[in-house]
């Protein structure tokens, strides 16, 4: 197992959790960011731990204040999770839970209220 193993980007980003949970959230960032390109590399960039990896890195960065570099990143993973996972799934869920505070102010009110419908109907039929 090398430096470019997906093993090596899951122990990577578990630190970087731990990072994280501290309020360490430039030290979070940067594993965050070699986490995600080593899955890039060693899984392709459609590959739901990809998603996993951008997820994460977008909630550091929404942490940081930094809600343009999370919205993209929240955006991209929301699209690998729609397509590898469907939308109905928890993760996918999740996602769009993560990006709303990145968009809300930013988004008309029917919008708004359309995005937050639609997560509501994914986490519901999760509990179902």
């Amino acid at each position: 197992m090398g430096t470019n193993h997906p093993d090596v980007a899951q122990a990577l980003n578990n630190l970087a959790n731990d990072y994280q949970a501290e309020g360490n959230y430039d030290e979070a960032e940067v594993l965050h960011k070699r986490a995600l390109a080593i899955r890039e590399r060693a899984l392709g960039t459609n590959h739901p731990d990809v998603a996993q990896s951008l997820y994460n890195l977008a909630f550091v960065e929404r942490w940081q204040g930094k809600y343009d570099q999370a919205e993209g990143l929240f955006k991209r993973a929301l699209a690998i999770e729609e397509v590898t996972l469907g939308r109905s799934n928890p993760e996918t869920a999740r996602t769009l839970q993560g990006l709303a505070p990145c968009t809300m102010l930013k988004i008309s009110t029917p919008l708004r209220k359309s995005s937050t419908r639609a997560c509501l109907r994914s986490q519901n039929k999760r509990w179902a």
